[in-house]
């Protein structure tokens, strides 16, 4: 399988394995306020692109049956690596019952 071109557009609408040159690729659709890249090795990580330009890793889960995010950080102030386990704490918080937010 071929690498994808710098150029080439993300499909956002499943999860895929993120990587720094991804996160890097993804840009906001000029008719979208923000899309979101979710990661496949940590169920809730996700990267959130806004129309502004930036770019920060949220976390998204529920509690109590309702839908929360949390913004992790930058991307530029978190790597990957860090994002992830950040992530895996907040869903074992979850896990437990207690409100990370």
């Amino acid at each position: 399988m071929s690498r994808p071109k710098r150029s080439s557009l993300i499909d956002l609408t499943k999860p895929m394995s993120l990587t720094d040159s991804g996160i890097e690729r993804l840009v906001c659709p000029p008719d979208k306020k923000q899309v979101f890249l979710r990661d496949i090795k940590v169920p809730g990580l996700k990267v959130r692109a806004t129309a502004g330009g930036s770019k920060s890793f949220v976390f998204e889960g529920k509690l109590h049956r309702k839908n929360c995010r949390k913004t992790i950080g930058g991307v530029r102030s978190w790597t990957l690596s860090e994002a992830r386990v950040e992530a895996k704490r907040l869903r074992v918080q979850l896990d437990r019952g207690d409100d990370p937010w």
